[in-house]
């Protein structure tokens, strides 16, 4: 099999020559010649050759190795990539493919252990079963309902950490699943407790994806990132499944091989779902951020990118602020608070007031002083310049915000 390969040079979209169908063939001296579009993730930039591929052969038969391949490529990744999207993002979806396979395979043997307690085992679930299977539902939608309302905000401010709990969520609910045939009689609180860990992390893995995706949507187009990253997941369930249920039907029922099954690809899931992590960058500030860009910054670094930054971020724990934002005011230091002269935040130490109202720009700036950072505006100016999201701050700064009020005492202005 021979293959030739033309170049058209395309000079605009107008000018651009038809592509002959595929169906188009000649026949010279034996040999059979056929010309075809290979399908493209992405638009052929103007002013770039179009390549019409001709395979000659003397028995007609084409393969369409490549045209398949793009086709696959197209399937499970945006238009346009990877041109469309942030670098990394093809290291993140392959890790986040491991973590859905691994998730969806002690899902499966979890499960099995579940089904296998209330009795689907031994023949069929009586009516009281199926009241427990209802009530351990309801229980587990109430807790992530309560557990979206306490964290708010945090799941744009923190998505790797939220998403790396998640899934730490999701194992332990499955872990107390596996374990409800031990104890058939505590069936519904294990139950019941298992539904809102995996509630919880149903939820928090849905909202951090979001943030998530909306790092690597370079060229606005989220829509695209966010239904890839839908089809990644469902072929990663299908896969799961299938591996899940050849490895519970060698497992059996027992429950000392059914741990032994279940604990690898448990650990095996969290491992990946922080190497995915490790591969996102974030530009939004939150409290840990901004506490490494002052740091360099008062050092005389510069302005870290927000690629350095997230070299440097950890997720693994919930990380302890250097500035404490809108504490008591009884909290002041004996030398003090000094009001900013826009009154649009109060420092005293390591502690910042920042007045209910204020923009991200001005918490921003708030906090940084907080933290030690000089001519605060210079500073928020070199971060927009290197990339950071400066109107998208999340310190906290709204709980409790204080009022500023500039007061006249004698003749001079003073805020509070």
């Amino acid at each position: 099999m021979y293959r030739h390969v033309a170049r058209l040079a395309a000079s605009s979209a107008q000018t651009r020559p038809a592509l002959l169908s595929p169906s188009c063939r000649w026949s010279s001296s034996g040999w059979s010649l056929r010309q075809t579009r290979v399908p493209r993730l992405g638009p052929v930039p103007v002013g770039r050759p179009v390549e019409h591929h001709v395979r000659l052969g003397d028995t007609g038969r084409v393969v369409e190795a490549a045209a398949a391949k793009h086709a696959a490529l197209a399937t499970f990744l945006p238009h346009g990539y990877p041109a469309s999207v942030a670098p990394g993002y093809l290291r993140y979806t392959q890790w986040s493919f491991v973590h859905s396979v691994a998730g969806t395979v002690t899902g499966v043997l979890s499960m099995q252990s579940l089904l296998y307690a209330i009795g689907l085992g031994a023949g069929s679930i009586p009516l009281a079963a199926a009241l427990n299977w209802v009530i351990k539902d309801g229980l587990g939608q109430l807790g992530g309902v309560v557990y979206a309302s306490v964290m708010g905000e945090k799941f744009d401010s923190e998505p790797k950490r939220l998403r790396l709990t998640a899934a730490a969520a999701m194992q332990a609910a499955s872990f107390l699943e596996l374990i409800t045939p031990l104890v058939p009689h505590l069936f519904l609180p294990i139950a019941s407790i298992s539904n809102i860990g995996k509630n919880i992390a149903w939820l928090a893995s849905s909202a951090t994806r979001a943030q998530i995706n909306q790092t690597f949507a370079v060229h606005d187009n989220l829509g695209d990132v966010t239904g890839k990253a839908g089809s990644q997941a469902t072929a990663a369930g299908v896969l799961g499944t299938g591996l899940g249920i050849v490895v519970s039907a060698r497992v059996g029922t027992d429950f000392g091989p059914l741990l032994a099954a279940f604990l690898p690809f448990s650990a095996l899931n969290l491992w990946a779902m922080v190497q995915s992590n490790r591969t996102v960058i974030t530009r939004t500030l939150n409290a840990q951020r901004i506490d490494l860009v002052v740091a360099d910054w008062a050092a005389g670094r510069g302005v870290p990118s927000p690629e350095a930054v997230a070299e440097r971020e950890g997720f693994v724990r919930a990380y302890v602020p250097r500035v404490s934002v809108n504490p008591p005011l009884a909290a002041a230091e004996s030398g003090g608070i000094e009001v900013a002269p826009d009154g649009g935040f109060a420092v005293s130490g390591s502690r910042v007031w920042i007045a209910a109202g204020a923009d991200a720009a001005t918490a921003l700036r708030g906090y940084a002083a907080a933290a030690g950072a000089t001519d605060t505006q210079e500073l928020v100016a070199a971060m927009h310049a290197a990339g950071w999201h400066t109107d998208s701050v999340y310190v906290d700064q709204d709980v409790d915000a204080v009022e500023l009020v500039k007061v006249k005492v004698g003749d001079e202005d003073k805020s509070m």
